[in-house]
C-alpha cells in the first residue's frame, strides 16, 4: 500500500449478521473516544443482532455495528493482539441472535486507547464542533502529521475525530494475508469519500 497510514473500513460479506442493540457497558459514548475501560469492564456487554436483517446470520471476522467499533472474532482477536501494537484494549462482547441466544462468546471490541493528536488541522481544514469542545465535526482533507505518530502505534484514533480507526499498511498487509473476512482499507488520501 502507498499511503503510510489507513483508514479501517467494514467490508460487506453476503449474509453477514448486522449488530443493532449494545448493551452492559454504561457510558458507551466513551468508546469511540478512546478512554481506557478494560479495568473494570463489566462482564455481560452483548450486541444483539438487528431485527431487521433476520436471514442474516453469518459471523464474519468484522460485525457491522452503528457504535464506531472493530467488533472483532476470536481468531482476528489473537492476531491483533500478537501484532496490533500497544495502546489497544480487547474487550469481550457477545453477540445475541434473534431469539435471544448467545450465538458466539468469542468476540471481542477491538478498542485503540490514548488517541494521537496527529491532525494537522490547518491543511485538513477542520470544523470543529460548536457543543463539544475539542471534537472534530468534519474534515475537507484528512492530513496527518506523521512525526505525532509513535513508530510503534499500529491502531489508533485521531484526538477530536473519533469516528476513524486508522493502521499502518504493514498490519493492514498482515491482515490481508491471514484471509480475514470483512475489513478492507481506505488509504488516507481518499477520505472523506465522496
Amino acid at each position: 500500500m502507498s499511503d503510510n497510514i489507513v483508514i479501517w473500513k467494514y467490508k460487506s460479506v453476503k449474509s453477514a449478521c448486522v449488530l443493532d442493540r449494545f448493551e452492559g457497558l454504561p457510558e458507551s459514548f466513551r468508546l469511540p473516544q478512546g478512554v481506557p475501560l478494560q479495568e473494570g469492564f463489566p462482564s455481560g456487554v452483548r450486541f444483539h443482532m438487528d431485527p431487521d436483517f433476520p436471514n442474516n446470520l453469518f459471523l464474519p471476522d468484522t460485525l457491522l455495528n452503528s457504535d464506531q467499533c472493530i467488533i472483532a472474532s476470536g481468531r482476528l482477536t489473537k492476531t491483533l493482539r500478537e501484532i496490533g501494537g500497544p495502546s489497544v484494549e480487547y474487550l469481550a462482547a457477545d453477540i445475541i441472535d434473534h431469539k435471544g441466544r448467545i450465538a458466539s462468546s468469542e468476540y471481542s471490541i477491538v478498542h485503540p486507547i490514548v488517541p494521537l493528536d496527529c491532525l494537522d488541522r490547518a491543511k485538513s481544514k477542520v470544523k470543529e464542533s460548536k457543543i463539544l469542545p475539542g471534537k472534530i465535526d468534519s474534515v475537507k482533507r484528512l492530513v496527518l502529521d506523521e512525526t505525532r505518530i509513535p513508530p510503534d502505534r499500529q491502531i489508533f484514533r485521531i484526538q477530536g475525530l473519533w469516528s476513524l480507526i486508522l493502521v499502518r499498511p504493514s498490519l493492514a498487509d498482515a491482515l490481508d494475508a491471514g484471509k480475514f473476512t470483512s475489513l478492507e482499507w481506505l488509504p488516507v488520501s481518499d477520505y472523506p469519500q465522496t
